[in-house]
């Protein structure tokens, strides 16, 4: 793409999709806010910590990772007939905005095109973080699935 295409599709992208009521700001803070306010909640129900459990945060680092991988890999970027909404949100939206050519955000605005709507939050956590949370509590314990 030349330049003067990448400004047109970008303009063309923040027409489409981002309203005059949207505020990137507010929709970073609403995200990390409830993001920390699970992750605080979780701290806040430990109890007696185990040595061995604390491996449990390197551990969740590699499996929110692998999470992140294989769902780029898989819906993110093959439509598939349940998960077609993120794969449009993604490849169609996200792509179309950022390419080899603009790789970065020019405004605050721009967050759309970077961030997942936040109902997105409890498609993540409901079909990642409480399975495998669940999981862990029936295996381990309470404070390895906090």
């Amino acid at each position: 793409m030349t330049p003067q295409t990448v400004v047109q599709a970008r303009a063309a992208f923040r027409e489409r999709h981002i309203s005059e009521s949207y505020s990137g700001p507010r929709h970073l803070t609403i995200t990390v806010s409830v993001s920390l306010l699970i992750a605080v909640s979780c701290a806040l129900m430990l109890e007696g910590v185990l040595p061995l459990e604390w491996l449990t945060i390197p551990v969740t680092f590699l499996y929110a990772n692998l999470s992140e991988y294989l769902g780029h890999k898989g819906p993110m970027h093959h439509k598939t007939r349940f998960l077609g909404p993120i794969f449009e949100r993604h490849t169609l939206e996200h792509h179309e905005f950022f390419t080899d050519e603009a790789a970065t955000y020019d405004t605050t605005q721009d967050f759309k095109a970077v961030l997942f709507p936040p109902i997105m939050l409890l498609f993540f956590n409901g079909c990642f973080t409480l399975p495998a949370g669940l999981l862990l509590y029936w295996l381990i314990s309470a404070n390895v699935a906090l």
